[in-house]
């Protein structure tokens, strides 16, 4: 699918991954943004930036109601599926996920169905291998629960029916889907609502506070962290692909411990401030055992994506930016 002078859906697009490809789509030369979102789980900052933006129309509506939807398909030509309740918030409401990820998720399909979508993109989650993982972790891994965060393992599987239910769709219609199976994504207009969130948003703020920098358990556990940007361009490569029923890894392809992270942030701004090590406390964390990365090498041979931006050259982005937003996050302690 060609993106210039089409209509384009995201639905939960009022937060980071929404904001990044927003500007993918603008810049490529969409006829009309359309963005469906409550507003459950936005951020002030995001939402204002995103309204100024002159081809975007915002629904304020809820998945949960599957007209709305339809009314908000009218006429679109490709959907962006981002809306999720992701595990932080599993933990203490896991009706509240199966209901947005599940429910949420087969309304917005059986809706482009019926009005003739043709291409989805779903933001999945490498969250469907569990988050026990180590090694090169490929697509054909399976979901994982020994030893993780119950809240994790329901996030995780609701992911993995996601998928499935765009392959269900797709089998019984002429809609095509594509599921992207994100790391954790950072980037501009980040949140706090991911668990990860802490060790780049909240070392931020820790930092811009004065206080020193913290982390769980020695920091030697590893993250794989993926650009926003980067997040956007892989969407919109999907969605020009024409790829059906097919799932990707889109990480950084890149393993950094925690205690690595708060020193490229701690360099990146300046800070000589000694971090502090926390033993665990009743927080949701995506724990691996051993190093990991999320190999991309699938994305890269079907549809030629990998990702551009490194992690230092990230940071930058969000630390400056992070200096230009009054936003207030909350983390867990």
């Amino acid at each position: 699918m060609v993106i210039k002078d089409r209509v384009f859906l995201l639905a939960g697009g009022l937060g980071l991954v929404g904001w990044h490809i927003t500007q993918k789509l603008v810049s490529r030369g969409a006829r009309e943004i359309r963005i469906l979102d409550n507003g459950a789980f936005s951020e002030r900052h995001t939402v204002e930036a995103l309204a100024a933006i002159p081809k975007i129309k915002i629904y304020h509506a809820s998945v949960l109601n599957r007209d709305e939807c339809a009314h908000a398909m009218e006429g679109v030509d490709g959907l962006f599926i981002l809306t999720a309740c992701m595990s932080r918030f599993t933990k203490e409401n896991p009706r509240r996920t199966l209901d947005i990820n599940l429910i949420g998720m087969d309304n917005l399909l059986s809706a482009a169905v019926e009005m003739n979508v043709a291409n989805t993109v779903f933001s999945s989650s490498t969250g469907v291998y569990g988050y026990a993982v180590s090694g090169n972790v490929t697509e054909d891994r399976p979901l994982g629960s020994q030893g993780v965060d119950s809240a994790a393992v329901i996030y995780g599987a609701s992911k993995l029916i996601g998928e499935k239910l765009c392959e269900h769709y797709s089998s019984i219609s002429d809609l095509k889907v594509v599921s992207l199976r994100y790391s954790t994504v950072y980037g501009e207009h980040m949140h706090s609502r991911a668990a990860n969130a802490r060790y780049i948003l909240g070392v931020i703020d820790q930092i811009n506070r004065g206080e020193a920098p913290s982390y769980f358990d020695g920091g030697v556990e590893t993250k794989d962290f993926v650009y926003g940007g980067d997040v956007a361009r892989a969407n919109i490569m999907a969605m020009e692909s024409n790829l059906d029923q097919e799932s990707f890894n889109i990480s950084g392809c890149r393993t950094i411990p925690v205690k690595e992270i708060i020193r490229i942030i701690q360099q990146e701004m300046g800070s000589d401030l000694k971090a502090k090590d926390l033993r665990t406390t009743n927080v949701v964390r995506l724990v691996s055992p051993d190093p990991f990365i999320y190999c991309c090498d699938k994305a890269k041979k079907k549809f030629g994506w990998q990702p551009r931006m490194t992690f230092e050259h990230g940071i930058k982005r969000v630390v400056n930016w992070r200096a230009n937003t009054d936003a207030h996050f909350y983390f867990d302690t």
